[in-house]
């Protein structure tokens, strides 16, 4: 298998990402629909979780009407996502009001359907326990050579690896508490 990489960037501890912006929404707001531009990012500190953020615009002197409405995702780049509001906030200068959703379940299916067959998934750990792995490789960064501790386990179907970040969050993550990235791991057919 070739090395594993985090998916995304992310930059340390307690450091939360946006996985995706800029994705079509439409909301139901007392039963009409509004459309909006929304963010999925994942929020790793107080507690780990996946945000929606909407944003959307609204006539300035209606704003102040959103207080007690009755606000719900209906859709998020054509797909549904049962999730509850946790925050609103708005100006009433640009008329922008921003809303923050949470699922109700996760993990939230984003690509494929119920037909879809997996061959390969790639995942990440946080805060997950140091690995001295089955095998070694080297990973260089900069002038400076690490070796990289490599988990294999194999099943008759499956074959799931787990590679340890480098470099090594453990020492700032033990004097800092909090949560990081420690690990990719994939499994595939």
């Amino acid at each position: 298998m070739n090395k594993l990489e985090p998916c995304y960037n992310f930059s340390g501890i307690n450091q939360g990402l946006s996985l995706v912006k800029n994705l079509p929404c439409i909301l139901r707001i007392n039963q009409e629909s509004q459309t909006g531009s929304a963010e999925i990012i994942l929020d790793v500190f107080p507690n780990p979780r996946i945000k929606i953020i909407v944003n959307f615009t609204a006539d300035p002197k209606k704003i102040f009407g959103l207080i007690n409405s009755e606000i719900e995702l209906e859709s998020v780049d054509g797909k549904k996502i049962s999730a509850f509001l946790t925050e609103r906030t708005s100006s009433t200068e640009s008329g922008i009001v921003k809303i923050i959703f949470v699922p109700r379940k996760e993990p939230v299916q984003w690509i494929g359907n119920d037909e879809t067959k997996i061959v390969k998934v790639i995942f990440h750990l946080f805060n997950f326990k140091e690995t001295m792995g089955t095998s070694n490789t080297t990973k260089i960064i900069g002038n400076t050579h690490h070796l990289q501790p490599i988990t294999e386990l194999k099943s008759e179907n499956w074959i799931v690896e787990l590679e340890n970040i480098i470099p090594d969050p453990f020492n700032e993550l033990t004097q800092k508490g909090g949560y990081a990235l420690t690990h990719v791991g994939c499994f595939y057919r």
